[in-house]
Parts: structure tokens; C-alpha cells; sequence
């Protein structure tokens, strides 16, 4: 639906600081917690905008997150098998706000997820999908 195609997905050395998430955006995309396959949540991130003098590719990489509906379709591969999600909603929620990664014990999920709304680190934009189809590609 975006045309979001290629990017890298990296978990941070440094998941601990706002530099060490921050800095795999260099590159792509950034990953936390679990790992697409797996029960629980995996969160992938990603500039909605950036600072002007930065040139990145990926430094509007979710710009237009908001533009995906439920039923649309999310192909993410990991360890030689795509795995497709389909999105089921979406949520502006404040930085502060945390609970939507709480493992609720409801099985996997694939969560979006950027600033918003674009130029502005006000709130956060949470696009949440469920696990439809994995293939291996092997």
C-alpha cells in the first residue's frame, strides 16, 4: 500500500538510550522485542520525519504509516520464511504511553510504529497487525 519496500530491520546494540534506538535509523528500520514467528509483540520503527539537514533515505521512511487501513497487508521476512500480517487498526497514543506493548498473552502481533504527526515528536503513531500467512522462502 506505501510502497515501503527493502528496508533494513535492525535491533539496537543499545536499546537502552535514545541515541543507541535512534542510531539503526541511520540505515532503515529499528526492531524491538520479539521476532516475527514468535508469540508476543514485535515493534518495528521508524522516522516519520527528520531534521532537515539530515539527507536519509529512511529519514521519512513511516511518513504515511497513517495512510494503512485494516485488511492491508504487511510483508515482513525474517530467517527465510515471509511472514504477512494484515493490519486489524491503528492509535495515536501519547510518548508516555507504553501499555500497548504489555504482553496481554493474546499471541503474536506486529505493532508499527512512529512520531506523529510528521515533523513534530508530539505523539506516537501505532499501527498493529495479526499474523495471517508465513512462507518459507528457502
Amino acid at each position: 500500500t506505501l510502497d515501503i519496500m527493502d528496508f533494513t530491520i535492525t535491533h539496537p546494540a543499545d536499546p537502552f538510550t535514545e541515541d543507541g534506538l535512534l542510531a539503526v535509523l541511520a540505515e532503515g528500520v529499528g526492531h524491538l522485542f520479539s521476532y516475527p514467528g514468535s508469540e508476543g509483540k514485535t515493534m518495528i520503527y521508524g522516522h516519520s520525519s527528520d531534521w532537515w539537514w539530515k539527507k536519509s533515505t529512511f529519514a521519512r521512511a513511516f511518513r504515511r504509516l497513517n495512510q494503512l487501513k485494516p485488511g492491508d497487508s504487511v510483508y515482513v521476512t525474517y530467517d527465510g520464511r515471509l511472514h504477512v500480517y494484515e493490519v486489524t487498526g491503528q492509535a495515536i497514543i501519547s510518548p508516555q504511553d507504553y501499555s500497548i506493548f504489555d504482553d496481554d498473552g493474546s499471541g503474536e502481533q506486529l505493532i508499527l510504529y512512529t512520531c506523529w504527526p510528521p515533523d513534530s515528536t508530539k505523539m506516537r503513531l501505532a499501527v498493529t497487525a495479526l499474523p495471517v500467512e508465513t512462507v518459507a522462502l528457502r
